[in-house]
């Protein structure tokens, strides 16, 4: 398992941390950062986006890891409602998300297997 994340703050519910790579992305050029990590990485199962919801970056994350995953893999986005970067990233490129509904939030799945 590999998370990218800002701050060395995280993994509390890591079981096995044996496992887990945490990859820091340097704050002077975050979309360089993050490309040049995901460069590193094998193909990518499972995707999901929990970090700065602006309409921008959850795009730019979006775009930027599609070609990364493998053919049955799923994208993820957390409170997909707070802007419409997922929803917009689906119209791009013709897919339909399964929105998961919740009275605070909406957590949108896309598995790119049934697409």
């Amino acid at each position: 398992m590999h998370s990218v994340d800002v701050s060395d703050n995280v993994g509390d519910l890591v079981v096995d941390k044996r496992q887990w790579h945490l990859h820091l992305l340097d704050s002077s050029n975050l979309k360089k950062s993050f490309s040049a990590i995901l460069g590193q990485l094998p193909t990518i199962d499972l995707m999901v986006h929990d970090s700065d919801h602006s309409y921008q970056w959850m795009r730019y994350e979006l775009e930027t890891v599609f070609p990364k995953m493998s053919t049955g893999g799923v994208l993820a986005c957390d409170d997909a409602n707070i802007c419409y970067g997922m929803i917009d990233f689906c119209v791009a490129h013709s897919m339909k998300p399964l929105l998961l509904l919740e009275k605070r939030k909406v957590f949108a799945v896309l598995p790119l297997s049934s697409q």
